[in-house]
């Protein structure tokens, strides 16, 4: 057995020296708090029953799953084992001092700890190869599960969180489909109102399909209410053609279409159509370089009326678009969201993973063009399975031929 003792600045360094040096499965005997430095006693090459006998009071079990988890990047179970570790009494042994480690415990175990949670978020957001190899190798089916997860586009905090959440006793054939199902219960949902009718404005970045979806919305409640009851608001005066595209629809739908350039005339809309139980308003879309917009924002924050706004977010739009788009509507007290363009996209993960870090409730999923028909309630499960078809098919498509050896044969892996 080969006992050696390793003196750094913090526990992070000492925990690097050790794993270049004695590698993942070295033994972490004792810690010790020497003023501004950390001393770490580690043993390599050992007997565990002799061990146990010269070293009494050690949880070896808990030990080796301390370092090689500190090499994963699963550092709560780390935190926990520091968090749960006892005093071991007289190491003269090793230390040549009677009862130091006894008294440096609660300290030693307390700088750890805040040196573990340091090194949790640097850890958690991204496995280098090295790390992801260990991670293969001490948790095949958790490892095989999270590739599967980041191939259909689940951002990885969110894979991660997942598959932490898997029960202990979850089976390998199991794992897959019980991840599915915390990713489903994950997603915000929550059931349409749009029976109960009321003002509702439709916004989000320009191309996300906002007057394609009213011109939906307004048929479904027309055909259940009748036309009589249904208007129509355009507020975007910077889109060549956009009250012209809404009248056309309204037309088609025998629904009235007004045009409002600001508050004062959307205010007056408003109050003169108070006797229809449906009116929607169309916006203008969002540009980054658009001077337009706090005007809009301005506009539909000081209404006098009572306005349900809804985001739409389109499945095939950047993540950075997404994210911006909630933010920047968000002020409006958004009373959920509508994610359109489900038949463009080429992955679900990114639009699934920027609703779940947000929290905003998806109440509609458009798929098409087809009018009122491709507009659609949400059903989180059957959305997730849509997800994961896509990635299927993906697989699918650059699938290798035989004999053809080359990195999709491990993207296929991955989600096959």
């Amino acid at each position: 057995m080969k006992i050696k003792r390793y003196i750094a600045s913090d526990m992070r360094s000492a925990m690097a020296q050790i794993k270049q040096e004695l590698g993942a499965d070295a033994m972490i005997l004792s810690n010790n708090r020497m003023g501004n430095k950390v001393e770490v006693i580690c043993a390599i090459d050992y007997d565990e029953a002799m061990l146990q006998q010269s070293w009494p009071g050690k949880n070896l079990t808990a030990e080796r799953q301390l370092a090689r988890q500190e090499n994963g990047g699963f550092a709560d179970a780390l935190a926990d084992v520091a968090a749960r570790q006892k005093p071991v009494g007289n190491n003269n042994a090793v230390h040549g001092q009677s009862g130091r480690w006894a008294e440096s415990q609660d300290a030693a175990l307390l700088s750890m700890r805040e040196e573990l949670q340091a090194m949790k978020a640097t850890l958690e957001q991204h496995l280098d190869n090295a790390q992801w190899n260990v991670v293969k190798r001490s948790y095949p089916h958790l490892a095989a599960v999270l590739s599967k997860l980041k191939f259909m586009g689940i951002h990885s905090r969110i894979a991660e969180d997942i598959v932490r959440c898997l029960p202990d006793d979850t089976r390998a054939n199991d794992a897959f489909r019980t991840a599915l199902g915390l990713v489903t219960n994950q997603l915000p949902t929550q059931a349409a109102e749009l029976d109960a009718g009321g003002v509702i404005a439709l916004v989000g970045a320009t191309g996300v399909g906002k007057t394609t979806t009213i011109a939906k919305m307004a048929t479904r409640f027309a055909m259940r209410h009748g036309s009589h009851n249904v208007a129509l608001i355009s507020t975007d005066e910077m889109r060549i053609g956009a009250y012209e595209q809404l009248n056309v629809y309204g037309q088609i739908l025998g629904v009235p279409v007004y045009r409002a350039a600001d508050q004062m005339e959307l205010d007056l809309l408003l109050n003169k159509l108070r006797n229809k139980r449906l009116v929607l308003i169309d916006t203008q879309g969002f540009c980054r370089q658009g001077r337009a917009l706090p005007e809009q924002l301005a506009m539909l924050r000081r209404l006098q009326q009572p306005v349900s706004t809804y985001l739409l977010i389109s499945a095939d739009m950047q993540q950075a678009i997404m994210e911006e788009s909630i933010h920047i509507y968000r002020q409006l007290g958004l009373a959920g969201m509508i994610l359109t363009k489900l038949d463009e996209a080429v992955e679900y993960g990114s639009a699934l993973s920027v609703l779940i870090e947000n929290g905003l409730p998806l109440m509609y999923v458009s798929d098409g063009q087809a009018i009122p028909d491709s507009l659609r309630e949400v059903n989180a499960q059957q959305l997730v399975f849509r997800a994961l078809k896509l990635a299927k098919e993906r697989v699918a498509l650059h699938k290798p031929e035989a004999g053809n050896n080359n990195n999709n044969s491990v993207m296929g892996g991955a989600i096959a």
